[in-house]
């Protein structure tokens, strides 16, 4: 699941059968890219998105980015974030259509406490 925050367009075509409504926009289009880069479960939100987030909002939120340590270990690094382009190989064919989105500071969500 991808997930960003802005302003965007909503609107509706109606046909001889049918009314479709649709979402156009920046936002709707990073979100879908960002869709499509989360994978297994997972779910990645931009910085923006976390930055409207109050503080009391924000700490119940566990978040971060996995980062390759030097002896080839897997770390969490919470409460961080990192560039889009910083984590897959744009130049290699299956991550070619996240370019659109390369500059966009992401951060997974791995755990919400939705206790009050």
């Amino acid at each position: 699941m991808g997930v960003n925050e802005g302003e965007e367009w909503l609107g509706s075509f109606q046909s001889a059968t049918s009314i479709e409504f649709a979402v156009l926009g920046d936002t709707i289009n990073h979100a879908g890219r960002l869709s499509d880069f989360a994978r297994h479960g997972k779910i990645w939100a931009t910085k923006s998105l976390m930055g409207k987030l109050s503080a009391g909002e924000r700490n119940r939120v566990r978040y971060g980015i996995t980062r390759h340590a030097a002896d080839g270990r897997d770390v969490f690094v919470g409460s961080s974030f990192s560039l889009l382009s910083g984590m897959v190989d744009l130049n290699e064919g299956r991550f070619e259509k996240f370019r659109e989105i390369a500059a966009l500071a992401v951060t997974e969500i791995v755990d919400v406490n939705i206790a009050v």
